[in-house]
């Protein structure tokens, strides 16, 4: 975690206090993830890391380019921080 603080890798906890619209980097083990035929090949992801989840929302694009994600158990992101309510969402750039 020393070292992912010093790549400015927040937790799930540090989330919480992060403004919306900030670029922000995440990682941990990947413990969800959908791909609902609905959502038009958005993939969502659930990453848990040791201080709580955090979401991330995959673009098509992103998981066209990166789509190993759906092979691996861990995952970091470089995203932006949307909010819904109280609650942080992560829209990836680059996983």
């Amino acid at each position: 975690r020393e070292k992912m603080k010093r790549w400015g890798v927040l937790t799930a906890a540090e989330l919480r206090s992060v403004p919306g619209g900030r670029k922000v980097r995440i990682a941990g083990a990947v413990i969800c993830r959908q791909r609902p035929g609905t959502a038009k090949g958005f993939v969502f992801l659930s990453i848990k890391d040791e201080t709580g989840i955090a979401n991330a929302i995959i673009t098509p694009p992103i998981f066209e380019e990166f789509h190993v994600v759906g092979a691996r158990s861990c995952a970091g992101s470089f995203a932006r921080c949307l909010r819904r309510g109280d609650r942080p969402v992560r829209s990836a750039r680059t996983v």
